[in-house]
């Protein structure tokens, strides 16, 4: 089994670019601090506040800018984009708004135009830090660890305590592959912000590659910053899985399920342990099940459920997954090695 979490880059990507709270976990109940907002109302009671605010005074930058902060933290990327097109169009000359305006781009597509925006923004201030850290991470955006690393460490020699530097460049050095370098940099994130979420998540998968029982730890970590963390569960369940304690592997996927019922993975890997290692076949058919109904094209779970089936002798079931299986993947060799083997025994 591989983690689901290999290729983590996708996850990270949502979480680091554009979250305006710059870490820590779900932000999406956060208040958020500065002079235009109070703190302690709920995003939208600080939306419908400042959408005052600006009817009453609409050339105010300042409030646009606020407004399109709440509104990229509740994902709403049109309103978001709006609100920084009237920005734009009121004044260039904080680089602030740029920042800004270079996650609403990213968010919709334009990652050409999100590096045209910071550049300008670094145009106005070439020593921000928040500027320079934006261009690092748009720099993993396309792939170009050394350039981000680069700009990181521009960052870090004007703020030695910026957490988010530490992040993007250990997630620059795990890339490149490098993953002793790679802790060493999480581990300062989390010295420098001990509520930096996705960091405990990186340290834990790391460790978890390892088998390591620090990752547990790291995982906790996480799940005291955003108990509802599926990615932290769905790390636990597999560090448990790979290491032979499947109780607390299933006791994990359970929790995640909790969250979030129709979670493939989850599904699927309860289904892995009780076919692979308990040969529990009726169980393994079921929970394999499961993960069919979360995806109906989950060409993986529909083999294994047609193995499953074979197992208990249910050959007319299981030909029915392995055909099913050959519609999404034509010639796919598993399910046609499956298919000639149960007619091999129709025909004994």
């Amino acid at each position: 089994m591989k983690y689901i979490f290999s290729g983590f880059l996708g996850l990270i990507i949502t979480a680091i670019f554009f979250s305006l709270q710059g870490c820590g976990g779900d932000s999406s109940d956060k208040p958020v601090t500065n002079d235009t907002i109070v703190v302690g109302d709920s995003i939208q009671q600080q939306i419908v506040a400042l959408t005052g605010k600006i009817a009453d005074d609409p050339e105010n930058a300042d409030l646009y800018h606020e407004r399109a902060k709440l509104f990229l933290l509740k994902s709403q990327i049109d309103e978001a984009s709006e609100d920084m097109r009237k920005v734009i169009s009121i004044d260039t000359t904080k680089i602030e708004y740029f920042i800004t305006l270079t996650d609403v781009y990213f968010l919709t597509g334009r990652a050409g135009l999100a590096k045209a925006a910071i550049e300008k923004g670094l145009s106005i201030d070439p020593k921000n830090v928040d500027a320079l850290l934006k261009v690092a991470e748009l720099m993993l955006y396309f792939s170009d660890q050394r350039k981000c690393i680069e700009k990181v460490n521009e960052a870090l020699t004007i703020n030695k305590d910026a957490a988010k530097g530490y992040f993007l460049r250990g997630f620059a050095l795990k890339e490149l592959g490098d993953t002793a370098k790679a802790i060493n940099d999480f581990q300062l994130t989390v010295d420098k912000d001990p509520e930096y979420y996705h960091a405990y998540i990186q340290l834990a998968l790391l460790f978890s590659i390892k088998k390591n029982p620090l990752a547990v730890e790291y995982f906790d970590n996480a799940l005291n910053l955003n108990p509802q963390s599926v990615e932290a569960w769905y790390g636990i369940g597999m560090y448990y899985q790979e290491t032979g304690d499947y109780n607390k592997a299933f006791e994990a996927y359970n929790n995640l399920l909790a969250i979030d019922p129709n979670n493939k993975f989850a599904h699927y890997n309860m289904g892995f342990i009780h076919f692979q290692y308990l040969e529990v076949y009726a169980e393994a058919a079921k929970h394999f099940g499961n993960a069919i109904l979360a995806d109906s094209n989950y060409i993986e779970a529909i083999y294994m459920r047609g193995l499953s089936r074979e197992k208990l002798g249910d050959l007319n079931n299981a030909e029915v997954d392995y055909h099913h299986a050959l519609r999404l993947r034509e010639n796919y060799d598993k399910a046609l090695m499956g298919i000639s083997r149960i007619e091999e025994l129709k025909r004994k």
